[in-house]
């Protein structure tokens, strides 16, 4: 979901986020020439000078969406906000499924991800509603007509299988 907001950042701003010299120098020039893009971000709290992380471009997308009114936006949008959306869980706290991915094993951390807490964060489908949202999400707004397999399935089906040749 990064590279789409990446994506959706250049496409709907006509900016790159390209790193000069430690700085992303376009990024912050087209924060600074909307002043009240800025003063949105200041008053969220939000760090953005040379960071262009998942949160301040959802919210400059959010903006730039209030200006331009795209119903394909629109839709994009409200599903990057159900992934970022925290839920109250039982062993983690408050927490998003981008933080959740960010923090688990095929990511940055070392997090364990159960299917009671998908159902948690998530609720009340856990990972079937997530891998289905995904896939209509797809299938509706990226127009994706390939064959859809749930890729944890399959690493599960490969462990096992290894599992098994002990």
């Amino acid at each position: 979901m990064e590279n789409l907001r990446n994506y959706l950042f250049q496409r709907y701003t006509g900016v790159m986020l390209k790193k000069i010299d430690g700085k992303f120098k376009a990024f912050n020039e087209y924060i600074k020439i909307n002043p009240e893009l800025e003063k949105r971000l200041q008053q969220k709290n939000l760090q953005y000078e040379n960071s262009p992380n998942r949160i301040v471009l959802l919210e400059i997308l959010k903006w730039k969406n209030e200006e331009i009114k795209d119903d394909s936006l629109t839709n994009i949008l409200k599903f990057i906000e159900d992934l970022e959306r925290e839920k109250e869980t039982s062993n983690y706290g408050k927490i998003s499924l981008s933080d959740l991915r960010n923090n688990g094993p095929l990511a940055h951390g070392t997090k364990g991800i159960s299917e009671q807490l998908l159902k948690e964060i998530y609720p009340p489908y856990g990972k079937d509603g997530l891998f289905n949202d995904t896939k209509t999400f797809l299938i509706k707004i990226c127009d994706f007509k390939g064959e859809w397999h749930n890729p944890y399935d399959m690493i599960n089906q490969k462990i096992i299988e290894l599992m098994e040749q002990q």
